[in-house]
């Protein structure tokens, strides 16, 4: 009996499971006898909702339920650019360590995961965006470069160039998203870092475990899960510029609901009291 096309088993995130699309087009993605291949399924049919989606993208970061991307990606920039602009403050094109305190700042984060991020960043990213042998001794990092800080031990969701590959960021869910929640938990993650870490490599486990703890911490939910959306926007970097901004409307919220807090009781106190309408100060 001749094959026919089988119907792949889509959730809301994306092709699940094997199928055979012909006799003259039979491809195995796992076997008995490498049950890690069972264990760890790729999606298929990937291209009936995006276009060669092993291809890299070089501007856009897209997924089965936003093949369009982010519609505020900054599309002048790589995306491995997008995903790093953010901690530029500036916007110069260069990021340095006290910008990207800032930005762990911005994004919530206390005093000491700032400060530990800014050296585990700068000290081990900057050196490679140099275009010199000398090291710069305020350890910058220059977003030209960024595609030079790809690391082993990834999701290989950037290539080398840092342009972004569909295929390999919907493998992240159709893997390791046991029991296909739609997110990742704490457990998928590790589960995650132990599969993909290459041997002998230090560096890039502990920076690939860095990257998604601190992901975890930012933007899991109510059930512990960080959503795929969420991670789609971590790779573009739009996620960070919406946490930024909720935090702000947060704030701002409270600052309505509780009325002015101490502190600008006393700077408005002063303004009355000491400074004048062109704003000079009074004479006492």
């Amino acid at each position: 009996m001749p094959a026919t096309a089988q119907s792949t088993a889509v959730s809301a995130y994306g092709p699940l499971t094997p199928t055979v699309a012909s006799d003259k087009q039979k491809i195995k993605t796992a076997l008995v006898k490498a049950s890690t291949t069972i264990d760890h399924p790729v999606p298929v049919n990937l291209d009936a909702i995006l276009p060669n989606p092993g291809v890299p993208r070089a501007d856009v970061a897209q997924s089965a339920e936003h093949p369009e991307g982010s519609a505020d990606g900054k599309r002048d920039l790589s995306v491995m650019q997008q995903h790093v602009e953010f901690f530029d403050r500036n916007k110069d094109g260069v990021i340095w360590p006290w910008e990207t305190y800032v930005g762990f700042a911005a994004l919530g984060f206390n005093f000491l995961f700032c400060f530990a991020a800014m050296l585990i960043i700068h000290g081990g990213f900057s050196y490679p965006t140099l275009d010199t042998w000398i090291p710069h001794p305020l350890f910058p990092i220059y977003m030209t470069n960024i595609h030079r800080c790809k690391h082993g031990s990834d999701t290989a969701t950037y290539d080398t160039e840092g342009r972004y590959l569909p295929q390999r960021f919907e493998e992240i869910f159709s893997k390791y998203d046991r029991g296909h929640k739609g997110g990742l938990s704490f457990g998928d993650i590790m589960a995650m870092q132990r599969q993909i870490a290459n041997v002998m490599d230090f560096f890039g486990f502990f920076a690939s475990k860095f990257e998604f703890i601190t992901l975890w911490l930012l933007v899991k939910n109510d059930q512990g899960l960080i959503l795929k959306e969420d991670v789609r926007r971590m790779y573009d970097g739009t996620l960070f510029y919406h946490v930024e901004k909720q935090r702000i409307e947060g704030k701002q919220r409270m600052q309505v609901e509780d009325g002015p807090t101490r502190s600008q009781k006393i700077r408005e106190f002063a303004k009355t009291k000491w400074v004048g309408p062109k704003g000079e100060y009074k004479k006492a």
